[in-house]
């Protein structure tokens, strides 16, 4: 692995971002960030204040002239319920990810690395998801991410960058503050004030919950990998049901779960294949689904 590399890091300071930066500032001394708030107190970086949704790419020139890896984390999370939203989802998700390939490819920056997603899989889910799956994106921010990997794979064509199109499955933080406002955060929020979990269905619904470390080691494994381009899914590689995760939870605060109104997704199965990351990039997850919330629920105080 090239510890000298020059690598800018895109989102440097959120969910998954923070435990990039930390993974980055254990291991490679060049390293430039790009952050809008508030930055995170790694002195050997050089921290750029960024605001991709207003600020000219020409402000990054200087940075990118002198960069060898891009790492693209940053992104709208908007699921795009209103004209706002999905104005935010263009600007960000898709107009930023072009500018910044033609400044890599003015540049020339020979890799970027891109935080994707994969609920873009069609439905109804395969039996296994691969990289090769079909794809169907359905939401605004879904259909921003895909096609930010077009655009990625079409200047890979045309300028020869290589790239690594890492595809996250649902990211478990370290914190339930920086957690994204899904089912865990919304079932952690009503344990802590004693209030019964209400779970769709059956809850036999399955999904693959991966921690932020094992996502941001994933990026390593591409780093320490520089020639390999492509897709790879980043899971934990194993599921835990909505039943399991109520029961998970509730025990936690003490309190009940509820079986309450239908699920239209009652028979989706998250069943991630990771042998692609696993066999090319040597990945391996340290937590599993169960394990990754168990790790979150432990930083909480009863």
């Amino acid at each position: 692995m090239n510890k000298a590399a020059r690598i800018l890091l895109t989102g440097a300071t959120g969910n998954i971002g923070s435990e990039l930066s930390k993974m980055l500032s254990a291991n490679f001394s060049n390293v430039s960030a790009l952050y809008r708030k508030a930055k995170i107190e790694f002195n050997d970086f050089e921290w750029i204040k960024f605001d991709i949704s207003k600020d000219s790419p020409d402000l990054l020139n200087d940075c990118l002239n002198r960069t060898d890896i891009v790492i693209h984390n940053a992104g709208s999370l908007k699921i795009g319920i209103n004209n706002e939203e999905i104005n935010e989802l263009q600007l960000v998700n898709i107009d930023f990810t072009k500018n910044l390939l033609i400044k890599m490819a003015k540049y020339n920056v020979g890799k970027i690395m891109f935080t994707s997603t994969l609920s873009s899989i069609k439905k109804p889910l395969p039996s296994l998801i691969t990289e090769d799956s079909d794809l169907e994106p359905v939401t605004f921010y879904s259909n921003s991410k895909y096609k930010g990997e077009e655009l990625i794979k079409e200047f890979s064509i045309k300028y020869g960058i290589r790239y690594n199109i890492i595809r996250v499955s649902s990211p478990i933080a370290n914190r339930v503050d920086a957690m994204a406002n899904n089912v865990i955060k919304k079932w952690i929020q009503e344990g802590m004030k004693g209030k019964s979990i209400k779970v769709f269905d059956t809850g036999e619904r399955t999904q693959d919950f991966v921690h932020v470390s094992d996502i941001a080691n994933a990026f390593l494994c591409c780093i320490k990998n520089p020639e390999i381009s492509g897709i790879f899914n980043i899971a934990s590689g194993n599921t835990i049901s909505m039943i399991d995760l109520a029961k998970l939870i509730s025990s936690k605060f003490g309190v009940n779960y509820e079986l309450v109104k239908k699920d239209e997704n009652e028979n989706d199965r998250w069943n991630v294949s990771i042998d692609k990351a696993t066999q090319q990039l040597l990945f391996k997850p340290e937590y599993t689904s169960t394990g990754a919330i168990e790790k979150l629920l432990n930083t909480i105080e009863k």
